[in-house]
This record gives structure tokens, sequence and C-alpha cells, in this order.
């Protein structure tokens, strides 16, 4: 993941006015006094099986601590998006990424995506979660968004 973008990957992040979508959503789910409520009861196999309840086939990197799911995938174009995400400390780290031809095409942390459309010294948190209810939230939030954002970038193809 390169420090710059393509530019259809860019604009397909304009288009879809994910900056100042994503932080009015972290910003809302912020609880660093709570952070401990999910750490307290997080297990691997929990966070698997909601994700999976939602209709997804996910894999677990037990050495690495995160959990890998493709999202969509359009054949036309050869785009696959993939979803990864840690999430054991309760600030649910999102990372967004796109396959063209199976070949990485397309991808970032989310927190970067605002150092990179606007300035390295802009900073959107990671959302934080205390239940595997408000996970699930999150995670569907963050699927639409992205779903919203994979549509943008078909454009480009």
């Amino acid at each position: 993941m390169a420090d710059r973008f393509l530019p259809e990957e860019r604009q397909a992040f304009l288009d879809i006015n994910f900056v100042e979508r994503y932080e009015k959503f972290a910003l809302a789910r912020q609880f660093p006094e709570e952070m401990e409520q999910f750490e307290a009861i997080y297990k691997p196999a929990k966070v698997k099986e909601l994700i999976e309840s939602m209709g997804y086939t996910v894999t677990y990197n037990g050495r690495e601590k995160f959990f890998r799911f493709s999202i969509a995938k359009d054949e036309a174009t050869g785009l696959e998006a993939f979803l990864t995400i840690d999430v054991r400390y309760g600030k649910v780290e999102l990372i967004w990424y796109v396959h063209k031809n199976d070949q990485p095409y397309a991808g970032t942390v989310l927190l970067s995506v605002a150092r990179r459309l606007i300035s390295l010294d802009y900073r959107i948190p990671y959302p934080d979660v205390r239940s595997y209810e408000e996970l699930r939230e999150v995670l569907e939030e963050n699927i639409s968004l992205y779903l919203e954002f994979f549509e943008a970038l078909k454009k480009y193809q």
C-alpha cells in the first residue's frame, strides 16, 4: 500500500465523500474510558461467528490476530473487495483493499485515508466498541460505505 492513491482510487473516495462520512461515524464511537469492556469479552471465535452470521466467509490469522473476508466481487472488471479487521482491544482497525484479476490493486488502512487525501496531520481515530452488538454495527456501517467505494471504483475501470 503506497503513500499515494491510484488516481481512480482517490477519485472514488472523493466521489462518496468518504472522509466526512467516516470521520462523523468514527468520532461518534469514541469510548476510551470503556475500552476494557470489549477487551474483557473478546474471543476470536465469537468475532468469526459474528462475521459469518452476516453472510461472509472469514479467515482468522492467529499469528497476526486479524480477520479477513471478501465482501464483493465483480467479474466484468476483475475487481474483488476485501476487508481486514483487528478488534481485540476494542478499537476497530479496518483495512480495505481491492484485488484486480487476483493481484493487489488498491487499498489502505482507513485511518490513513484522510491523511493521504487532506494532510499528513489530519487524523481520524478508530471507532471503539464495547460489545459484540456494537461491533456488528461498526462492521455493517463500514461494509456499506466500502460497497459504495467499490461501486465508485468500478466506474473508473
